[in-house]
């Protein structure tokens, strides 16, 4: 946080690409989460910075992800509300699965060709979405890959 806050991005990127490194094979989420909204909104602006190092189960940048999933939303947003609603908050991060279904629904498959490309069934799909869709507080695939964007599961487009 002292280099973040300091405009020193590189180095708050390099002491939080450790921390992200030795955090990511046990799924720590509590260490950082209880960091509270200047870490979300650190997080967040860091991503870019991350370096392409890939962990255990993925990139860096996706386990940064799923760590700001799990921050109230108007932690990530400078300006927002309190984010004390139900549903402001995650109530857990996404699977490894849902990521998979939510990266193909961002690009635009439909349950069959999603189904398909995980080889699973197409009820399988539609849990999974339903999931997503409770996790991230959303009604449908448009808002889940919009909110999913907006914390930094997705890339941007």
């Amino acid at each position: 946080m002292a280099h973040y806050e300091a405009g020193a991005e590189e180095k708050a990127a390099k002491v939080l690409a450790r921390a992200l490194t030795l955090a990511e094979p046990e799924g720590y989420l509590r260490i950082f989460l209880d960091e509270g909204p200047r870490l979300a909104r650190a997080m967040l602006s860091l991503l870019p910075w991350l370096p392409g190092r890939t962990t255990e189960s993925g990139g860096l940048a996706e386990y940064a992800g799923r760590i700001l999933a799990a921050f109230p939303l108007a932690e990530q947003q400078p300006g927002s509300g309190s984010g004390t609603g139900a549903s402001d908050r995650l109530i857990e991060p996404l699977s490894k699965r849902e990521l998979d279904v939510l990266r193909l629904m961002a690009e635009g498959g439909s349950n069959k060709e999603i189904a398909d490309r995980l080889f699973v069934s197409i009820p399988t799909v539609k849990w999974h979405t339903g999931n997503i869709f409770g996790k991230l507080a959303v009604a449908n695939r448009m808002q889940a890959v919009a909110r999913a964007r907006a914390i930094g599961l997705l890339p941007r487009s």
